[in-house]
């Protein structure tokens, strides 16, 4: 959102969103879903730019699942990605029977994502680009191809594009409960969508009666600290992979998963990976690859095991990450953080020592030249959250490469009366990886009690 003019200018932005109810309510025509009926789909229109609220608006796309049984209120669900839709995920059902009973469980797409008007850049620009920095040359070319990138996506896009920070998807939050009728709401937050949520914490505390932050981002970081938490939890992950390899019989390259993952990073160096379309694999994209297994989790172990023996003999690479973020995260993401590159050869050597297995972390390094030379000035910069009496619960994997448990630990330390919950395993998203977290956070949401913060590690 478009920095407002002064700080009485937020305080008046505030208290009129906050006093909201009084005004007409807005509409949502709830119909049934195509892809799922038992879900029901709507539109609600939200202004582009919450300091004009009598400008242009876009349209929201929202998803809602009645509550089967007696109703105790409604949970909204802030999906990660960034830019993942969670119209998807509430249609896909992963919610447990007690919850979907007693709670209307609802969910949205972000402003300028997948049906909220998605926004458009230059495709050209976006097949093509520009490789991972090495020198001051190389990064000046980054920024200018950024630059381009925002430009192409402003003309293509509208004032959207400039629109599409956590501040704007908080009150857009806040939009949605105006608009379910609810006088408060529970609110579930997934990685990426935890910004937005502890923004909305901020603004509008009272209406919260629970706020779970599920694989935390913490709003504290700087570059430093960004890459060296991301390096350090990615170097972690990669342990514990060794070591469930070492361990199991079926693991296809047990006993030499260090090595081989070593090997193949010299082999992108050397040009020798490719993917199925003939395409180079570069270190980069290596180790990007290498970030979505960790990722992804243990379960997913043993078929990546497999993989990585069949790439060092010639197996075309199955797909690999993008040397940038891509527009629609650098159009959400870089409106958030002040993540300057500072001195490139310092930054790297950060990386490289953080994460020296893969020569650094590629989501950390990946976002922050992604931001480099974006056009729009950061509106929300990082700070520490301002959340007070709000029922909070932060869950985080212990190996999580995605979201540093160091981040969630401070996070915690942040928010007052918060409750941790951990779980010792990897992967990202404590509700999709472990079932002792899942369940705790289900209770936690029904009761505003977990039973344990403390969960196991699981392993296939």
């Amino acid at each position: 959102m478009r920095r407002l003019s002064s700080v009485l200018g937020t305080v008046i932005v505030t208290v009129a969103l906050l006093t909201a109810p009084a005004q007409a309510k807005p509409a949502v025509g709830w119909v049934p879903c195509r892809q799922n009926p038992a879900a029901q789909c709507g539109v609600l229109a939200v202004p582009v730019d919450w300091s004009r609220p009598g400008g242009s608006t876009v349209d929201i796309a929202l998803v809602r699942r009645p509550a089967t049984g007696q109703r105790q209120g409604t949970v909204v669900v802030s999906p990660g990605g960034p830019g993942d839709s969670g119209v998807d995920v509430v249609q896909q059902a992963p919610f447990a029977p007690e919850l979907t009973e007693r709670f209307d469980i609802v969910s949205f797409d972000p402003r300028g994502t997948t049906r909220s008007q998605a926004i458009q850049c230059d495709p050209d620009l976006v097949a093509h680009p520009v490789p991972v920095p090495t020198d001051a040359a190389s990064l000046r070319r980054l920024a200018r191809y950024n630059a381009t990138l925002g430009a192409g996506c402003l003309a293509r896009s509208g004032p959207l594009v400039r629109q599409m920070d956590s501040d704007s998807v908080a009150r857009d939050i806040e939009a949605i409960r105006r608009a379910l009728g609810a006088d408060t709401i529970s609110l579930y937050a997934l990685s990426a969508g935890t910004v937005p949520a502890q923004r909305y914490a901020e603004l509008f505390g009272p209406r919260l009666r629970a706020l779970v932050l599920d694989s935390v981002l913490d709003r504290t970081a700087d570059t430093r600290r960004w890459v060296t938490d991301a390096g350090q939890s990615v170097e972690q992950a990669l342990g514990q992979f060794h070591a469930w390899c070492d361990r199991t019989p079926t693991c296809a390259v047990r006993g030499r998963s260090a090595e081989v993952i070593a090997q193949l990073l010299a082999k992108a160096d050397r040009g020798e990976l490719s993917t199925a379309t003939g395409g180079a694999v570069t270190r980069w994209d290596m180790a990007g690859r290498i970030f979505a297994a960790m990722g992804m989790g243990a379960q997913s172990w043993p078929k990546f095991a497999g993989q990585l023996a069949g790439w060092l003999t010639g197996d075309p690479i199955d797909f690999v990450m993008a040397g940038q973020v891509g527009p629609t995260a650098q159009a959400m993401m870089c409106l958030d953080w002040q993540l300057p590159v500072g001195d490139l050869a310092e930054l790297q050597e950060l990386g490289r020592r953080s994460a020296p297995s893969l020569g650094g972390p590629w989501f950390a390094l990946a976002l922050v030249y992604g931001c480099h030379g974006w056009p729009f000035p950061v509106s929300d910069p990082q700070h520490r959250p301002r959340i007070h009496d709000v029922p909070t619960l932060i869950a985080n994997g212990r190996f999580d490469a995605s979201t540093a448990y160091a981040g969630a630990q401070r996070v915690h330390r942040q928010i007052p009366g918060s409750t941790l919950l951990t779980y010792q395993g990897v992967g990202h998203a404590v509700y999709g990886q472990s079932t002792c977290g899942k369940r705790a956070i289900e209770t936690y949401l029904l009761t505003l009690r977990t039973p344990v913060t403390d969960c196991p590690a699981e392993w296939p």
